[in-house]
């Protein structure tokens, strides 16, 4: 459809005779309109191409065009051009003026020179409009600035937020009043450089700051001027100096560390190696190395371990921490711990592994002194009555002389078997349950207790056995603590109180622990041993069992009995406390299963008085207290040292008369250090007789304090 032109003319006459020209002119779609508001509703539904308005017409005191389309291409027709009409024309580029009287070709040309007018006018906007958009919108400080004098002509928002001033401040100013260094900047815009990298600028509360500048020349107005954009630089050339700073403390941290620090580039499969790093494997050092090499010195026990590890902390972590084996260049192995951290591009990728290892030679020695202490605790479990057996990685590391007796087997013989060969004198019923236990590791709170299982012997019979689980450190490194109660005898004595009724209350009532049979929630049964809760067999009877439980366990002793009513896991052995028939709790041992009883399933309970040991073990820790507080209360010095005479034990008293700390590292402190050098070889005499069993008497020394004073002192 042709564009429309609209024509405002309240006279429809003269309206009539303008539409006849225009048809003659070759503009056929034309609307007439005889108000400003009859114009508007039709421009909302057909918006027109150019505007006519017969300004002779208009009505006095009323808006000339519609006030939506102002920015239309619009000729006015008049005899004359009042000034009203030249204000209303010179508002607009694309507004013209037609004469009365019309001849031809005359309103054709002035509507062409209203629509050219308007066509260039759209394309300037549009530029002046990205322009404007640019300059104000910009982060970076913009100034238009005269060549010749430095006059700040225009400025963008930015240079206000910048620099403190005004607008109206800056336009008032010159390009060197904003500078901290103005012979500079006064240099470079006569001579016209393109880019100053750095260069220092003032603000309005008198902070100078670095600035990086652009500029560019050009002609406005009639004036040589150069726009310059100035960036504050601050931000980043604190981050370059902090950067440089850092990278020297890493430099002389890397020369001064005692750490053996090392860099993994993946990208280009090279590895870097300070000089610790060789010096501590004895090798040359080099400038890069094939990260292979160096995992081929890894222990073979622990480099699939090892190549695991970095598979995984590849994958997903950021930092690792590894303790292997390495090879030096004379052949033997070595501990070190190894830390670092995965460097990852913006996807994600690793890209690097910085890491630094640390000899620990040091923590072995503090492992042998472990080791001492530890001997203490092998003797009393040695001596115990239940088996002992520590596993790590699947493998048996430490057998006590009761699982030796259990198995049949020596305790060598136990830790020569391989990870896999384990599952051999585990009866392959219970390999499901139990051997993810036995091949994995524990978190640090979690336990175990009651797992069953059925072990070979060495003579090939099956023995049932008790287990209780639980997470500890075996030579420093996490491990699985088994305590195993041969329960054989109790699962035979079970068979048979299934098989026959009267074989299992022969053995109920010969029994020296309470057994209760419940059903239902209900005692069954229940033997002579219900006097030690302070009641008769015929009160208990056909009652509801959680009647003598205390509060304290009602919750745990009601869960277990449902799970072994639903044939699901329940510990077949725990602690629990029964309320005795006075009220107060009664400490037991409950070992449950379920059986048959009278054709149908019942939870048979045998439980132990373990009264006297809760009290033995409360006596033993509150003596254990009060050895301490004694201890440290007394004002003799009372110490205890290794066989080498270092200090394992000083208490206060020792330590302030001979000046040290609580935080001073006493273990590393001979006995002989704190004695005088002319006493030390009677000292270490009579140390040596004490040692052999030899009783002494009082011995007069010359006591050495850690400042190096000395006192007279009596050692018994």
């Amino acid at each position: 459809m042709e564009p429309l032109i609209l024509l405002i003319d309240s006279n429809e006459e003269t309206a009539r005779e303008t539409r006849e020209l225009l048809a003659r002119e070759g503009f056929g779609q034309v609307a007439i309109a005889a108000t400003v508001d009859e114009a508007a509703e039709i421009a909302k539904t057909s918006p027109p191409r150019a505007l006519l308005v017969h300004y002779e017409h208009s009505r006095a005191g009323e808006p000339v065009l519609p006030a939506g389309i102002t920015e239309t291409p619009a000729v006015f027709i008049s005899e004359n051009i009042t000034p009203e009409l030249a204000s209303i024309i010179a508002g607009r580029p694309w507004y013209c003026h037609a004469a009365l009287p019309l001849k031809s070709g005359m309103l054709a040309a002035a509507i062409d020179i209203a629509l050219q007018r308007y066509s260039a006018g759209a394309a300037l906007r549009e530029q002046a409009e990205k322009y404007h958009s640019f300059f104000n919108l910009t982060g970076d400080a913009l100034f238009i600035i005269d060549n010749l004098s430095g006059q700040i002509i225009d400025c963008n928002p930015a240079a206000s937020r910048i620099y403190g001033y005004s607008r109206e401040e800056l336009l008032a100013m010159k390009n060197t009043d904003v500078s901290a260094e103005p012979e500079k900047t006064r240099e470079a815009t006569r001579t016209g450089v393109p880019a100053v990298p750095l260069r220092f600028h003032r603000k309005k509360d008198g902070t100078i700051f670095p600035v990086e500048i652009t500029g560019s020349h050009f002609l406005w107005k009639d004036r040589d001027v150069h726009i310059a954009a100035i960036r504050d630089i601050t931000e980043a050339r604190n981050a370059i100096q902090a950067l440089n700073a850092s990278e020297e403390r890493l430099r002389l941290a890397v020369k001064a560390t005692r750490d053996c620090i090392w860099d993994w580039d993946l990208a280009n499969k090279t590895l870097w190696c300070n000089e610790n790093f060789h010096t501590m494997l004895g090798t040359p050092p080099r400038g890069e190395d094939i990260p292979n090499a160096l995992l081929e010195r890894i222990h073979p026990d622990d480099r699939e371990k090892m190549s695991r590890q970095i598979e995984s902390t590849l994958a997903a972590a950021e930092t690792f921490d590894h303790l292997y084996r390495i090879m030096t260049v004379q052949g033997d192995y070595i501990h070190v711990i190894d830390r670092g951290h995965v460097l990852r591009d913006g996807n994600g990728r690793p890209v690097r592994i910085v890491g630094a290892v640390i000899d620990i030679e040091d923590l072995k020695r503090k492992e042998l002194e472990l080791a001492a202490s530890e001997e203490k605790f092998h003797t009393l479990v040695d001596r115990s009555l239940q088996g002992t057996v520590i596993l790590r990685e699947g493998r048996i590391v430490y057998a006590n002389r009761r699982a030796e007796k259990m198995s049949g087997y020596t305790a060598e013989e136990l830790y020569r078997l391989p990870p896999g060969e384990l599952k051999r004198i585990i009866h392959h019923d219970d390999h499901p349950y139990v051997m993810p236990y036995l091949e994995g590791t524990l978190p640090p709170d979690e336990t175990v207790q009651g797992l069953e299982l059925r072990v070979y012997d060495r003579a090939g019979a099956i023995r049932w056995m008790e287990c209780a689980l639980s997470s500890t450190l075996f030579d420093g490194r996490p491990s699985l603590l088994l305590s195993i109660v041969d329960v054989s005898a109790r699962q035979k004595a079970l068979a048979e109180l299934r098989e026959s009724e009267e074989n299992y209350r022969t053995v109920v009532e010969r029994a020296n622990d309470l057994i209760v049979v419940i059903q239902d929630e209900l005692i069954r049964y229940i033997n002579h041993r219900a006097s030690f809760l302070g009641y008769e067999p015929g009160e208990m009877l056909n009652t509801n069992f959680t009647r003598y439980v205390h509060r304290s366990s009602q919750k745990i002793m009601l869960s277990f009995y449902n799970l072994r009513m639903q044939n699901l896991y329940a510990p077949s052995i725990y602690e629990a406390n029964l309320a005795h028939k006075d009220g107060s709790a009664f400490p037991v041992e409950v070992s449950g299963g379920v059986i048959q009883f009278g054709g149908k399933a019942a939870d048979l309970a045998v439980i132990r008085d373990i009264s006297d040991r809760k009290r033995l073990e409360a006596s033993l820790r509150e003596s254990e207290k009060r050895f301490r507080e004694m201890a440290s209360m007394l004002p003799q010095v009372v110490y205890e040292t290794d066989e080498k005479l270092n200090f394992t034990f000083v208490n206060r008293s020792g330590l302030e008369l001979y000046g040290y700390k609580l935080d001073d590292d006493i273990n590393k402190v001979n006995v002989l250090d704190t004695v005088a050098p002319e006493d030390r070889e009677r000292v270490a005499a009579s140390v040596a007789k004490r040692l052999s069993g030899e009783l002494m008497g009082l011995v007069e020394l010359t006591a050495v304090k850690k400042d190096g004073s000395t006192f007279p002192a009596l050692s018994s």
